[in-house]
């Protein structure tokens, strides 16, 4: 173990490294410290983004009927819970179209506001039209869906602002 140990130490007080796959070295065999793998992948931190928005608009409603309306039964809570899960999922379907998941959106958060702002104006136009051809309007808080609306439009604007800022920083630093 020792021979090992001081093998790995002389290896990576080498001042020049070969990068990993360069001069027949396999990736595995690579001992360089300080030494980052490439990026995160932009397939992952579109997945991450997606996941994130669905939650941040899911709990966002949640909360929104915690705060406001408060019911004590689960099932007359149970109709804001999965309208609250369905917006997430049908926002991150209304990004997607819009093409909001993609990298060089993400970059720009100015670049990204109308777009944002009509897919989540969209969301609540096609619920509040849900709501009324389903006559579920008596079951439903119009101060819940606008405090939603409003909370949702200023967390979506904040959340994509700050991974906007995060993104830049990762592309500046390799």
């Amino acid at each position: 173990m020792h021979t090992f140990l001081r093998a790995l130490s002389l290896m990576t007080n080498h001042t020049i490294a070969p990068a990993a796959g360069a001069a027949g070295i396999p990736p595995l065999a690579d001992f360089r410290v300080n030494y980052r793998l490439s990026s995160i992948s932009p397939v992952v931190v579109l997945g991450i983004t997606r996941a994130l928005d669905v939650l941040l608009i899911a709990i966002l409603g949640a909360g929104m009927f915690r705060l406001y309306v408060e019911h004590v039964s689960l099932a007359l809570s149970m109709p804001y819970l999965v309208v609250s899960a369905a917006v997430g999922m049908g926002v991150a379907a209304l990004f997607q179209a819009a093409g909001l998941y993609s990298i060089p959106m993400l970059r720009s958060p100015v670049g990204q506001l109308s777009r944002l702002g009509l897919c989540w104006t969209s969301a609540f136009a096609l619920l509040v039209v849900a709501v009324f051809f389903l006559k579920a309007g008596p079951a439903f808080s119009r101060v819940w869906l606008l405090a939603w609306f409003v909370a949702g439009a200023v967390s979506l604007v904040s959340f994509r602002t700050g991974l906007a800022h995060v993104l830049r920083h990762w592309i500046k630093d390799g």
